[in-house]
Protein backbone atom coordinates (compact mmCIF):
# COMPACT_ATOMS: atom_id res chain seq x y z
CA UNK A 1 0.00 0.00 0.00
CA UNK A 2 0.78 3.69 -0.62
CA UNK A 3 -1.73 6.33 0.63
CA UNK A 4 -3.94 3.14 1.44
CA UNK A 5 -2.96 0.15 3.67
CA UNK A 6 -2.70 -3.27 1.65
CA UNK A 7 -6.23 -5.03 1.43
CA UNK A 8 -8.29 -1.39 1.73
CA UNK A 9 -11.27 -1.39 -0.61
CA UNK A 10 -10.99 1.97 -2.83
CA UNK A 11 -13.02 0.80 -5.80
CA UNK A 12 -14.66 -2.20 -7.79
CA UNK A 13 -13.11 -2.99 -11.05
CA UNK A 14 -16.07 -3.07 -13.29
CA UNK A 15 -14.31 -3.14 -16.78
CA UNK A 16 -10.50 -4.67 -18.02
CA UNK A 17 -9.42 -3.54 -21.83
CA UNK A 18 -6.44 -5.05 -23.33
CA UNK A 19 -4.83 -2.80 -26.29
CA UNK A 20 -2.56 -5.03 -28.09
CA UNK A 21 -0.58 -1.86 -29.14
CA UNK A 22 -0.19 -0.78 -25.63
CA UNK A 23 1.99 -2.15 -22.54
CA UNK A 24 -0.90 -1.08 -20.22
CA UNK A 25 -4.70 -2.48 -19.54
CA UNK A 26 -7.39 -0.04 -19.52
CA UNK A 27 -9.16 -0.45 -16.22
CA UNK A 28 -12.38 1.28 -15.23
CA UNK A 29 -13.48 0.83 -11.27
CA UNK A 30 -16.67 2.07 -9.73
CA UNK A 31 -15.24 4.54 -6.44
CA UNK A 32 -16.37 2.46 -3.13
CA UNK A 33 -16.25 5.83 -1.29
CA UNK A 34 -19.82 7.69 -1.06
CA UNK A 35 -18.64 10.71 -3.84
CA UNK A 36 -21.80 12.43 -3.17
CA UNK A 37 -20.79 13.19 0.25
CA UNK A 38 -17.20 13.88 0.14
CA UNK A 39 -15.55 17.08 -1.10
CA UNK A 40 -12.21 16.32 -2.22
CA UNK A 41 -11.04 13.71 -4.49
CA UNK A 42 -7.29 12.80 -6.36
CA UNK A 43 -6.85 11.47 -9.78
CA UNK A 44 -4.30 10.34 -11.62
CA UNK A 45 -3.74 10.07 -14.55
CA UNK A 46 -0.49 8.92 -16.98
CA UNK A 47 0.85 11.08 -18.90
CA UNK A 48 2.35 9.85 -22.45
CA UNK A 49 5.77 8.66 -22.40
CA UNK A 50 6.08 8.26 -18.66
CA UNK A 51 6.86 4.92 -17.49
CA UNK A 52 4.98 3.20 -14.25
CA UNK A 53 7.04 0.98 -11.94
CA UNK A 54 5.31 -2.20 -11.11
CA UNK A 55 3.61 -2.14 -8.08
CA UNK A 56 3.34 -4.84 -5.52
CA UNK A 57 0.09 -7.00 -6.27
CA UNK A 58 -2.20 -8.56 -3.64
CA UNK A 59 -0.03 -11.64 -3.45
CA UNK A 60 2.98 -9.89 -2.33
CA UNK A 61 4.67 -10.23 -6.37
CA UNK A 62 4.91 -7.60 -8.46
CA UNK A 63 2.13 -6.67 -10.83
CA UNK A 64 2.89 -6.52 -14.54
CA UNK A 65 1.19 -3.98 -16.94
CA UNK A 66 0.73 -6.18 -19.78
CA UNK A 67 -1.50 -9.11 -19.78
CA UNK A 68 0.24 -12.70 -19.48
CA UNK A 69 0.66 -14.38 -23.27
Amino acid sequence: GGRFPRGYPVGKVVKVEFDPGSPFAHIVARPLAALDRIREVMLLENESGVSEPSVPAMDGSLASPRPPP
